[in-house]
């Protein structure tokens, strides 16, 4: 690990010291429930519940878990929207003793099995319309000898159908049983199952885009830190109400909103999946003072607002899980009035670690070289350096791959011993991701090392040309990529999805004439109607990869 850290006098002493008043989740609840018992916890469409609430049904089903023969160690998955039971789901996992372990909603039986014959759970909780389609046919020596189905209502626009189930005592030949009969009795649990700090809170599943998904383990120690980070780095107050854009399955979701929100003791507004009107319906009602989203989702809602004043309630913004164009931030600065902070993280570190602090939000550095936007400073306890391919630490402004040490770090991935001893190095976690550090300690994210494109000999970084191509006025979206080509090894693809049919591939190219080595100019200009994304907003490069080129589209169209 390298002693430099410039960053520690580019803002003042006070940011650098964190209060270590919560070294386990339930800490964060429990400090919550005692400040705010009959306060709102979670807004869901016309539904509240207070920490009140949150305590007794998460202790009843904790209570129903360890009278089934559920104990210390196992893991209980979710897998559902963003829907109230997701906090009571946690919550009883690690009142008794339990793991979490959320699950991508949009997984379909292959998926789902790859992760139920990884993480083994004893429980699962799920909407009773994924126990019909997929839960019921899993492999019966895959499928958690305890099955629980969510009771809340999906919104109108999610077109989710809704077996006719009886919530007092519905059972079925697998043994599902709606939650709503299990949290309704009085509890029974005689105490808690106090776990230490260091033990496992959460297994996060990797999305998976270059193989077989891992599980990092994340532990409670790093769940009381996270969200402390989220609340200094943003400026979050006690009773904040904090808008889920981001699913709770994933670590934005889980750390900048759900573990936030106990930590502030305050409220969180779930809408069950991003839906732009029904997220706008949401800000009007519930005026939040705080999101995190990726870029991708801010720019959805922007398009579709019509009222210029609606998004003023929003005192700060976190952005990332992509790289964050320029304009981008200007764009968001001129609808939402306030400057979105940039940030970098990975499931693997347990969220967000490198941010734009909310006091130097206006100030965040542009990269003068290659026009990229700063992704932050470290969080107070965090360490990053640049790594050369050797893994020596190198000096500012030298390009490498990104290192994170910090105490929100996964402890390992799941039963994966060699790839857990592959990413950690010299106290530090190899990031995958290539970026720079600047004389100050400001993070540049540059790319993925494995997206570098070779053309014709030249190295080109995708999100270079990227955040040129967005510069362009008719540029929504887009994702560029390298190509097999015979002649030059790889040659630059870029997928658009443009603003208005106008816009032309020669037009494209002249935009970056402007702005780029000749070598660096994509020769393969794909308009598309939508880019392919995950779940949690990132465009999917790999899928713009897998499109067939102009020629090959005319050639086959011919034949």
């Amino acid at each position: 690990m390298t002693g430099m850290q410039p960053w520690l006098n580019t803002v003042d002493a006070a940011y650098w010291t964190l209060p270590d008043d919560h070294s386990h989740g339930l800490d964060l609840f429990f400090a919550a429930l005692a400040k705010n018992k009959d306060g709102v916890a979670v807004r869901y469409l016309a539904e509240t519940l207070s920490y009140g609430d949150l305590d007794r049904m998460s202790s009843g089903l904790a209570s129903d878990l360890v009278a089934r023969g559920f104990r210390p160690g196992d893991r209980l998955a979710a897998y559902m929207q963003n829907v109230p039971e997701y906090p009571i789901a946690l919550l009883a996992a690690w009142k008794a003793g339990g793991v979490f372990v959320p699950v991508n909603p949009m997984y379909r039986l292959r998926e789902l099995s790859i992760i139920l014959a990884d993480a083994r759970p004893a429980a699962i909780l799920l909407e009773p319309a994924l126990y019909d389609d997929v839960l019921r046919v899993v492999s019966a020596d895959l499928r958690p000898s305890i099955i629980y189905l969510t009771s809340s209502d999906a919104p109108a626009f999610a077109a989710v159908p809704t077996p006719a189930v009886d919530d007092h005592g519905f059972k079925d030949d697998a043994g599902a049983t709606p939650i709503a009969s299990v949290t309704a009795r009085p509890p029974t649990l005689d105490s808690v199952t106090r776990t230490q700090p260091g033990d496992p809170a959460f297994l996060v599943y990797t999305s998976g885009t270059t193989g077989v998904p891992k599980a990092a383990v994340i532990s409670h120690a790093a769940v009381g830190r996270g969200s402390a980070y989220a609340a200094r780095a943003y400026e979050l107050y006690p009773g904040d109400t904090i808008l889920a854009l981001a699913p709770l399955f994933h670590m934005i979701g889980l750390m900048s909103t759900m573990m936030t929100s106990f930590y502030l003791a305050g409220t969180m507004v779930l809408t069950y999946r991003f839906e732009p009107n029904a997220i706008l319906a949401a800000i009007r009602d519930t005026k939040p003072a705080f999101t995190a989203a990726a870029p991708t989702a801010y720019i959805a809602l922007i398009e579709a607002n019509q009222d210029a004043d609606l998004f003023h309630s929003f005192r700060s913004l976190a952005i990332g899980g992509a790289p964050v164009p320029p304009t981008i931030i200007t764009r968001i600065k001129a609808h939402f009035g306030v400057v979105a902070q940039n940030g970098y993280g990975m499931t693997e570190t347990g969220g967000a670690v490198i941010i734009a602090p909310t006091g130097l939000r206006d100030e965040t550095p542009i990269d003068p070289n290659s026009g990229a936007l700063a992704i932050g400073l470290p969080l107070p306890g965090v360490h990053a350096w640049i790594a050369d391919e050797d893994r020596r630490p190198l000096p500012p402004g030298a390009i490498g791959e990104i290192v994170i040490d910090t105490p929100t770090n996964m402890i390992a991935y799941w039963n994966k011993p060699d790839a857990t001893a592959e990413t950690f190095v010299d106290g530090g976690l190899l990031t995958g991701d290539v970026g720079f550090m600047d004389e100050r300690g400001w993070f540049y994210l540059v790319d993925r090392k494995k997206d570098m494109i070779v053309a014709a000999g030249f190295k080109v970084w995708p999100r270079e040309v990227e955040d040129v191509l967005y510069m362009h006025p008719e540029v929504r979206e887009v994702a560029v990529v390298g190509v097999p080509d015979p002649y030059r090894g790889e040659t630059i693809r870029a997928v658009i999805v443009a603003r208005s049919a106008d816009l032309s591939a020669e037009e494209v190219r002249q935009h970056c004439r402007t702005h780029l080595a000749a070598y660096k100019i994509p020769r393969d200009i794909l308009f598309v109607t939508a880019l392919q994304k995950t779940v949690s907003g990132k465009i999917m490069r790999t899928a713009a990869r897998d499109l067939p080129s102009v020629d090959d589209a005319l050639g086959q169209s011919a034949a």
